[in-house]
């Protein structure tokens, strides 16, 4: 997994600019595929947690959700 760039404070801002473009790019008519990917490429991270930003924009995750899951990667990622 890359390390992810986005810092919590940015993840919990529900008005931040990253979180706008997820929305404008689900508003286009973006596959999720196609937003994941260009998640993935703007911030790091995987797929999970791209998927778990797409998740918060569309309101079915929690944002302390995506922050637990990125610390949990992190985490991991230095475990091995």
């Amino acid at each position: 997994m890359n390390h992810f760039m986005l810092s919590d404070k940015t993840l919990l801002d529900s008005e931040s600019a990253e979180y706008f473009w997820v929305n404008w790019m689900l508003s286009e008519g973006y596959s999720a595929y196609k937003i994941k990917s260009f998640l993935m490429k703007a911030f790091g991270g995987d797929e999970q947690i791209a998927e778990a930003m797409l998740d918060v924009v569309k309101g079915n995750k929690s944002k302390c959700a995506l922050i637990s899951l990125i610390h949990q990667k992190h985490l991991e990622a230095t475990e091995l």
